[in-house]
């Protein structure tokens, strides 16, 4: 089902591409002469964490081309952010460091997933023109709901320490640009430059959904896997009593992402499980890193961090779990089946890619930016365990159980 909007936006971008060209390069110019009001933070990390992102991209995604979009666009999302706090008047501090962390992150999870989608349209058949509003129609409101949520996040880590306010601005603006960027620059460009062929390409059009058809055929795998999230549960309970207070930030994070996803998505029973998954994702973590010292303390933005990044993932499943409840299918293993042939692929794309940039970051002096890069990774891996293999065994185990209930 198309999404008339969607292609609507497309059809304007095409017939007015040079007034959008103008409008673009005027605004952009103007925001960058904030640069010269604005000290320019250390970033030569994030830079080479940025370029390698990219280049691994290339050979991930199978497109030169791609690998290229994605740097130019962080690069100048990067830019604006820093040219809007120069107008603003905001000057970045040593704290406020680890919000471009969340930035760069934010902005390249939002392009490999909307690069992925596009990439998959194409594979499955469909003119570059007519795949960017395909793609638009399926990553939009993921997009822009994973957006919120972590402006939302860093809004509540400054409501209990003013001190981060500069940090949630900061964030506010980068993820801001990073839609913006999503929406106009990257379709304009898109409408004007060719990618790659990909009409046929098996990964694109398939997916993950080999993971589930091998759970299908496997219940002893799938067994070892609900054993595994019940033992998860489990610690991550005890860590919920033990360091409640320490949590405090995150679980009102989590509270405010489940409100506003229920709304959305209308979905009670979903909207608790996709938020219940992120805060699992972080929770488990949380306490072995204190343990082995490779994090100091439980910091509300040492924890806000991977929480941000993991439920983008976890809106991107389970947006498509949705698109297929409102589609065809009834039974749950089917939809779960939908969401990994459609978005598998793309989380796992975008863990890959995310890990390898958080990596170059563990290397930073700076002890909030290693402990928050470690945090996420480890979280970004739990997370894809969870939507690519869990919940694709539980839903297996639940169509087994419910055909021997009829028999």
């Amino acid at each position: 089902m198309r999404s008339q909007w969607a292609y609507s936006w497309v059809m304007r971008l095409s017939h007015a591409k040079r007034a959008a060209l103008f409008f673009l390069t005027c605004i952009s110019m103007i925001n960058l002469v904030g640069l010269l009001w604005v000290k320019l933070p250390e970033m030569t990390l994030g830079l080479v964490s940025l370029v390698l992102i990219s280049l691994v991209g290339m050979k991930l995604l199978d497109s030169v081309k791609s690998g290229i979009l994605l740097l130019g666009f962080s690069l100048y999302v990067v830019l604006m952010t820093l040219g809007l706090l120069g107008w603003v008047g905001v000057e970045p501090d040593n704290a406020s460091v680890l919000a471009w962390v969340v930035v760069m992150t934010m902005m390249m999870s939002h392009l490999i997933h909307f690069m992925a989608a596009l990439l998959r349209a194409m594979a499955r058949g469909s003119f570059q023109h007519d795949a960017i509003a395909e793609t638009l129609t399926q990553t939009h409101q993921p997009i822009l709901l994973s957006s919120v949520t972590t402006v939302i996040g860093f809004a509540v880590a400054a409501f209990f320490n003013a001190e981060y306010s500069n940090m949630a601005l900061i964030v506010g603006v980068g993820v801001l640009f990073s839609y913006l960027v999503v929406l106009i620059w990257l379709p304009w460009v898109l409408l004007n430059w060719l990618l790659e062929f990909r009409v046929g390409q098996y990964e694109d059009r398939h997916g993950l959904v080999h993971i589930s058809s091998f759970l299908d055929s496997n219940p002893l795998v799938r067994r070892l896997l609900a054993l595994a999230t019940l033992v998860l549960i489990v610690w991550a309970l005890v860590q919920l009593f033990t360091q409640f207070e320490a949590m405090e930030a995150v679980l009102t994070m989590v509270l405010a992402s489940f409100v506003l996803l229920l709304l959305v998505w209308q979905n009670f029973r979903v909207a608790l499980v996709a938020t219940l998954i992120g805060c699992l994702s972080v929770i488990v973590i949380m306490s072995p890193m204190h343990w082995l010292h490779a994090i100091s303390g439980f910091s509300a933005l040492v924890l806000v961090v991977p929480m941000g990044i993991v439920l983008d993932d976890v809106v991107h499943f389970f947006s498509r779990y949705l698109k297929a409840e409102q589609s065809f299918f009834s039974k749950r293993e089917d939809k779960i089946r939908f969401a990994l042939a459609s978005v598998g692929r793309s989380i796992w794309l975008t863990s890959q890619l995310l890990i390898v940039g958080l990596l170059v970051l563990l290397f930073s002096d700076n002890d909030w930016v290693r402990q928050a890069s470690l945090m996420t990774i480890l979280s970004i891996l739990l997370v894809s365990f969870l939507l690519l293999t869990v919940m694709p065994a539980i839903a297996s185990s639940k169509a087994d159980l419910g055909q021997k209930n009829k028999s």
